[in-house]
């Protein structure tokens, strides 16, 4: 998103409509009307199989065709011809899993009739019980709960505001007044452990109107400090003694995302959060209240309050549990997302807090492009579902609400893409894998496990009615496992039954495949103190006597020894064995010769071209001789010259680059080889960087013909691609002692503007985020600047001679965010076609007293709005670097070096 506040449920601003079910059918002009339907509620089969009939409303005979049934991979199960003339077929689901019918009439003329539908057999429904044990959780958001019981989920969330409470509302704090209404009647639903939640501000007579709001709602109020706190714990207490449901959930959420909307100071950001706990708490003391609910588990972050600042204020002795939402910018479960909670959990237990129970409101993986999260396809989106809610289970997950089952997202695609149904209520991959995972733990023993195998095949381990279930996937591709012991059973991700091989060797992939095993403890797992194996190299193995243990490829046995081949990927291998009393384990951590950092891009002063530097860290005490490459995408490689490393001798590797393109996206392998007598060894780490440069240009106004116009137009465009024809943009810059100055040229065949400066962003405007200390560590308040750092965030726009600024966001309280900047010097012209924004940003509004030196260089991102007529609700924009659209994070700028 381009306004301050990124994350999915800010979206819910304004009313929570109802969802309205809707079909998918298609037909060709003047032809035969194909529709599908069922005999269930949105195609979903609470039973063992299904089926759908194909209906065919024809005012003629029509020609033959044919139904397609396909599953998640889009592999073909099932193919049923079509009669000529027939008015119906039916189509046969015979097993659980998830289908894709298609159904297509031969064309006669024109274009061929046609429809599609989606279904999902998911097997009976939990009971109650069942379903009231478990930690999984599914928003409805604006789909049906039926249908979220009928996935499996427990947990649901309630969303609700007090700003439009007047103050007569605060007599309701009386846990003793009523007002004679009629008792708000229970709704026909199933029952679910719904965690409440508060969101949309205050009420405006709350607030200090001698405050500037510095960002606008298009619904609710703001989210500053009232002028009276203890009149904002009774306004809390009052709505928990009359709120608007029937009965007041037992988890609540104290507030949803406030790191985004909060104004003011930190102090009295948690003393906000605290009095809303504390008044929840006095009305209602058997309430599980729960905080901060921040949109990540981040430690400390750059540009808001993280979870250290809050607890070090204070805020979590008001609080009876942690939560937190851990969305991800459409990364794998087991990177940053399984991280972030890892260190949650490491700093829970490192300030005395590890006994709090840990919620997790929101996250999920949008399908659609078109929002701030970068999208995955159907199929990737079910198993990372799958995948994430799997090891939550292993952190102590107390709730994991998954976001969510519908969400119409306003008619936006990126929005709608988080939904686990389509928007006719038909399911999605991830509907059908979410409801077989629901079922696949119900009753399950504690504690859950996750083993790595090798640094790509995850085993999640747990006991389940007396003997073992497991969960198991290979994060990258493809591999084959053999399973320790007799499984008794064994599903794909969908729900499949799948047969159990004799050699118990079975294929891995990244959607997880589902075993259990009866009478083995799987609650217990002994494990042996970890072993260290250089690869290309072996190990004494004391364990191997018995011989019922099971090594991960490529690691192998050769009598009493653990070898690890010259080419077996670094990191994590778990060895595993099913033996007698349980489970038993063997860590490995397989490391190569050199440890290598990963590269960055430094390009000094006296250099006409930049370089590609790592650092190399000897882990053997035998001699290496090294030599560094960059294999560039598209491009070639480059090379460094053969250094020798001696044991234990850290070195660093630089690579010159030549010939590059400024403003291009450069990806690739930054490769090390070692070598020594009888061993040769390769690492690799990826690396991406975009080159900028500002030329110096003297006293007065640049000379723009002599320098650089750098085109980003296919860096990466938000909200989908962007054809060049319809926007494309260039960047120059230079800078003198006067300022920095930017010239963008936006070709755009439409140039509409916004009626406000601060809303610039919604129409064609440029966004412009500055850090003047992009080199520098994100540290206290210490010096200047947020965390030791100046970070802005300016736009400019309007037409020509009508030229408007604004600054979003500073780091700096002598330069106040929300208001126009005059000293920003901008100048806009329109030609043909061709709208070119120079732009001079004095370093006085970027706080500092003079230019930065030659070779250093400052972080900076643009975001070039696209909006046209007839498409103003949707939101297009170019951007170089990320951290103004997809998030208002600084530590995503790129760089801008300084010629």
């Amino acid at each position: 998103m381009s306004h301050p506040y990124p994350f999915i449920s800010i979206l819910l601003a304004g009313a929570l409509w109802a969802f309205a079910p809707a079909t998918r059918a298609a037909q060709a002009a003047d032809g035969p009307a194909m529709s599908f339907s069922s005999a269930v509620k949105d195609n979903v089969f609470l039973a063992e199989r299904g089926e759908i009939t194909l209906t065919i409303d024809a005012p003629a005979s029509h020609p033959a065709g044919v139904v397609v049934v396909s599953d998640e991979y889009g592999q073909e199960r099932t193919r049923l011809p079509i009669a000529a003339g027939a008015t119906e077929v039916v189509v046969p689901l015979p097993t659980r899993g998830y289908y894709r019918i298609t159904a297509t009439l031969d064309p006669a003329e024109g274009t061929p009739a046609g429809a599609e539908t989606s279904a999902a057999v998911i097997g009976p429904a939990l009971s109650d019980e069942q379903r009231m044990q478990s930690f999984l959780g599914l928003w409805n958001v604006h789909g049906d709960k039926d249908m979220v019981a009928a996935a499996g989920a427990r947990f649901n969330r309630k969303m609700t505001a007090v700003f439009k409470h007047d103050r007569d509302f605060l007599r309701y704090a009386d846990p003793d007044y009523s007002d004679g209404a009629p008792a708000k009647p229970a709704p026909d639903e199933p029952v679910f452990s719904d965690i409440g939640v508060l969101s949309f501000g205050l009420p405006a007579w709350m607030l200090d109107p001698n405050k500037p709001n510095k960002h606008k709602h298009s619904y609710g109020g703001e989210t500053r400090a009232p002028k009276d706190w203890d009149e904002l714990k009774t306004l809390v207490k009052a709505f928990t003694n009359n709120p608007p449901w029937p009965e007041f959930p037992q988890y609540f959420e104290i507030y949803n995302e406030p790191e985004w909307q909060w104004e003011g100071s930190d102090e009295d950001f948690v003393r906000f959060l605290a009095t809303i706990a504390d008044g929840i708490k006095e009305a209602r003391p058997d309430v599980q209240v729960l905080g901060p609910g921040f949109s990540q588990p981040r430690l400390q972050t750059s540009n808001r309050m993280g979870l250290i600042d809050a607890e070090r204020l204070g805020l979590f002795e008001h609080l009876d549990g942690i939560v937190v939402h851990c969305y991800v910018d459409g990364s794998a479960p087991e990177g940053e997302f399984i991280q972030n909670i890892i260190d949650l959990k490491n700093f829970l237990n490192e300030t005395g807090h590890g006994d709090m129970p840990i919620h997790f409101t929101e996250f999920g993986w949008t399908s659609y492009p078109g929002t701030w999260q970068r999208p995955v396809d159907e199929l990737t989106q079910a198993q990372y579902l799958v995948r994430s809610l799997a090891l939550l289970a292993t952190q102590d997950a107390a709730s994991a609400v998954y976001f969510c089952y519908i969400f119409n997202g306003n008619g936006k695609l990126g929005e709608q893409g988080f939904s686990i149904a389509h928007m006719d209520g038909t399911p999605k991959p991830a509907y059908a894998a979410y409801s077989h995972l629901a079922r696949w733990i119900a009753g399950a023993q504690g504690p859950y496990r996750w083993l790595r195998i090798t640094p790509d095949v995850h085993l999640v381990l747990y006991g389940r009615d007396g003997g073992t279930a497991a969960i198991l996937w290979n994060s990258a591709g493809t591999s084959v496992f053999t399973l320790a012991g007799h499984p008794d059973r064994i599903e794909d991700m969908m729900g499949r039954e799948l047969p159990i091989p004799a050699d118990g060797r079975i294929e891995l992939s990244p959607s997880p495949i589902f075993v259990s095993w009866p009478q083995v403890n799987g609650t217990t797992l002994a494990q042996a103190p970890a072993l260290t194996l250089m690869r290309g190299n072996r190990a004494d193995f004391d364990q191997v006597g018995n011989g019922h243990w099971l090594i991960p490829e490529p690691l192998s046995l050769d009598g009493n020894e653990l070898v690890a081949p010259g080419s077996t990927p670094v990191g994590p291998y778990l060895l595993l064995a099913l033996g007698e009393s349980g489970w038993e384990s063997q860590p490995v951590e397989v490391i190569a010769p050199l440890k290598v950092s990963d590269p960055v891009l430094r390009w000094p002063a006296d250099r006409a071209e930049p370089l590609l530097s790592a650092q190399a860290q000897s882990y053997t005490q035998t001699p290496l001789k090294v030599r560094a490459a960059a294999a560039v995408k598209g491009l070639r490689s480059f090379f460094a010259d053969t250094v020798p490393v001696a044991g234990g001798e850290t070195v660093k590797l630089d690579i010159p680059l030549s010939g590059l393109e400024l403003g291009h996206r450069y990806r690739g392998e930054y490769e090390v080889v070692s070598q020594s007598p009888g061993q040769r060894d390769r690492l690799a780490r990826p690396f991406e960087f975009t080159l900028l440069a500002s030329e110096p240009s003297g006293a007065g106004y640049p000379d723009w013909e002599t320098i650089p116009a750098m085109d980003f137009s296919a860096w990466e465009p938000f909200g989908g691609p962007i054809e060049a024809q319809d926007c494309s943009a260039t960047l120059q810059s230079a800078y003198s002692d006067e300022g920095l100055w930017l010239r963008v040229r936006v070709r755009d065949d439409h140039h509409v503007t916004a009626a406000s400066a601060e809303n610039m962003w919604s129409r064609d405007a440029i966004q412009i985020g500055i850090d003047l200390d992009i080199d520098k560590p994100w540290s206290a308040n210490e010096f200047y600047g947020l965390k030791g750092h100046r970070v802005f965030e300016y736009g400019v726009g309007g037409q020509p001679g009508e030229e408007m600024t604004w600054r979003w966001i500073s780091y700096l309280p002598e330069l106040p965010a929300g208001q126009p900047e005059p000293q920003l010097d901008v100048a806009i012209d329109r030609d043909g076609d061709v709208t070119t924004y120079e732009i001079l940003l004095p370093w006085d509004i970027l706080g500092a007293q003079a230019a930065p030196e030659a070779g250093g260089s400052i972080g900076i991102a643009l975001a070039v709005s696209d909006a046209d007529p007839d498409r103003l609700k949707e939101r297009r924009a170019l951007r170089l670097f990320n951290g103004i659209l997809d998030s208002k994070d600084p530590e995503r700028f790129g760089r801008l070096w300084l010629r």
